[in-house]
């Protein structure tokens, strides 16, 4: 799919009228849905991954179907540490006095 943008590109949205607002948006939206849709399709692939029942290739769910499958989520010991390690951080700062360095003297010979 191709989309056909405005031949008015240089004009400014606001000095458009409503109805040739709407078609502007229309086209940019579309065009936005057609450039992420690849990267939409990853994420919702790495969401439902993240569902152990998911984990299982199709294939391995057909073979083992009315068999017991054991389900272990992959996902949650990683995630598990990164949480105790934000737990346990010490988000804090600590500061000193500001000494000023003495500068050293020419010697006088």
């Amino acid at each position: 799919m191709t989309v056909e943008l405005d031949d008015d590109l240089d004009v400014e949205t606001s000095k458009l009228s409503n109805a040739k607002k709407l078609e502007r948006f229309k086209s940019w939206y579309k065009l936005s849905t057609e450039a992420f849709a690849e990267q939409r399709k990853r994420e919702e692939e790495d969401v439902a991954f993240g569902i152990p029942e998911n984990q299982w290739l199709p294939g391995a769910k057909e073979e083992r179907a009315g068999r017991p499958m054991i389900e272990i989520s992959l996902l949650q010991g990683p995630l598990q540490l990164v949480y105790n390690q934000a737990a346990a951080a010490h988000f804090g700062w600590t500061s000193s006095p500001y000494r000023r360095r003495r500068r050293p003297r020419p010697r006088r010979t």
